[in-house]
């Protein structure tokens, strides 16, 4: 398995608590930086990428991707003592998180506990979701028997259906076939399209292994929509 290189990236919620200020002060900087990138026509995406998160009481609210070169990029606007304690604990948790990946294994990172890495908690449930699919696919099935019965049965019920299934309306439904996914699927969905380092084939392959099948005009269109 390729190198997961898309866990390599810290929630701002997380990166407020290393730098000691409230969240929606550094949503502050962070905007404010973005500005400069769009005027100055720099990739925001080698540095911020937008996201969501929910709170504790259940809100869904905006927050942001940070990449390595993005926390260089907040490092440098730090000096003395809080600059150098910024670096080393967004330089352990990246190599905390890569070793996650490698090793498939739970890391505690070193962050405040109200901050804990909200990242991390996803890939455990993506993990988790993998593992639960692969062992429902090894599972023995036992052979199906078909009677006189069953045949009967069936066939009633396929007449029924055909009564009761309303006719399907040509309203045409606007919403990405992605934005149906769960949260944590399509945050690591965000992060991919977003890199250069991955493919739509990668892309569709990942979902796969997590019981999701989509086409490459379903990536694409949702790229168009949202990151285009």
């Amino acid at each position: 398995m390729q190198d997961l290189t898309f866990t390599k990236t810290l929630e701002s919620t997380q990166v407020s608590g290393m730098l000691g200020k409230e969240h929606k002060e550094l949503l502050k900087d962070i905007r404010k930086y973005i500005e400069y990138f769009i005027e100055s026509k720099v990739p925001l995406n080698e540095f911020f990428l937008e996201s969501q998160y929910v709170d504790k009481i259940g809100r869904t609210l905006p927050c942001y991707q940070i990449t390595k070169k993005g926390c260089e990029f907040l490092a440098h606007k730090l000096t003395g003592a809080k600059g150098a304690t910024f670096t080393a604990k967004y330089i352990n948790a990246f190599d905390q998180m890569t070793s996650l990946i490698k090793n498939n294994a739970p890391v505690q990172l070193s962050c405040p506990q109200p901050q804990q890495d909200l990242m991390t908690q996803a890939l455990l449930q993506i993990l988790t979701t993998q593992n639960q699919i692969l062992e429902r696919l090894t599972m023995p099935q036992a052979p199906l028997q078909l009677t006189n019965n069953n045949i009967e049965n069936s066939q009633n019920m396929k007449q029924q259906t055909k009564k009761t299934t309303p006719k399907p309306t040509k309203k045409r439904n606007n919403k990405c076939l992605i934005e149906t996914l769960p949260h944590t699927i399509r945050k690591l969905v965000d992060t991919m399209i977003t890199s250069d380092d991955y493919t739509y084939n990668d892309i569709q392959n990942s979902l796969k292994t997590m019981g999701y099948k989509l086409s490459h005009n379903a990536i694409y269109n949702y790229k168009k929509k949202f990151w285009m």
